[in-house]
């Protein structure tokens, strides 16, 4: 296999559509431009950005791993893998498309149902000032802003107000819906949503771990601030 290194342009400095077809490597056949390498860091932080466009070395880290993914591309392709891989995503595509008619369907079926039985009912009233003022007094140690400051009332009738609505109109819908409950049998495995509840919470105290990792960009005793 051959690989031709061209000279890689600054980064970003100065770039436009016209130097985005420029051609920084050839591997094989296969040709490398500027437009390839700023769509594979594109997602990258501004600062590890700006080290690309400064440090040879990241820069050359980044088109290797440009280059090694050509290269398996490549081989993979010689070995005729890719009717196989066209294969397998048609049939996942199918399968999606299959799953999506099927749910959207299931929606359509309950919404056609609701609006023939509820339709009028979930017409709720609007909330009050009175109701909107209550649910605030209730609530308005929990209305504060990321910053910490605490949300008027005024500030918060609006929500309140939309939260309100779709309490009573939940409430509409639960009423409903347990009165089929009655007449069904409804067995609920009280192990299995246990292991289920296990599993979250654990699984939850692994992401907050690793969320709170030192971030390399950052420095090693850097660490990303975790969402409460």
């Amino acid at each position: 296999m051959g690989l031709i290194l061209v000279t890689l342009p600054a980064l970003f400095a100065g770039c436009n559509k016209s130097s985005d077809s420029a051609v920084i490597v050839k591997v094989n056949d296969a040709r490398i431009t500027v437009g390839d390498l700023k769509k594979q860091v594109g997602d990258l932080t501004p600062d590890t950005l700006n080290m690309i466009a400064t440090d040879a070395n990241s820069r050359k880290s980044v088109l290797d791993d440009i280059i090694a993914f050509e290269l398996v591309l490549q081989e993979a392709r010689r070995q005729g893998l890719e009717n196989m891989a066209f294969n397998q995503r048609q049939d996942t595509m199918r399968k999606e498309m299959e799953r999506r008619i099927r749910e959207e369907g299931r929606n359509e079926l309950v919404t056609t149902l609701l609006q023939k039985e509820l339709g009028d009912k979930l017409k709720v009233a609007a909330p009050t000032d009175a109701e909107v003022k209550e649910f605030y007094e209730k609530n308005k140690d929990k209305m504060i802003t990321a910053g910490g400051r605490k949300v008027t009332l005024q500030e918060a009738a609006p929500q309140i107000k939309n939260r309100i609505l779709s309490m009573k109109q939940r409430d509409v819908y639960m009423t409903y819906t347990n009165k089929l409950r009655e007449k069904a049998k409804v067995a609920i495995h009280e192990d299995v949503l246990q292991n289920l509840a296990t599993t979250l919470a654990k699984s939850q105290k692994e992401n907050d771990l690793f969320l709170q990792l030192p971030n390399p960009e950052q420095g090693a005793g850097a660490k990303k601030k975790v969402a409460k």
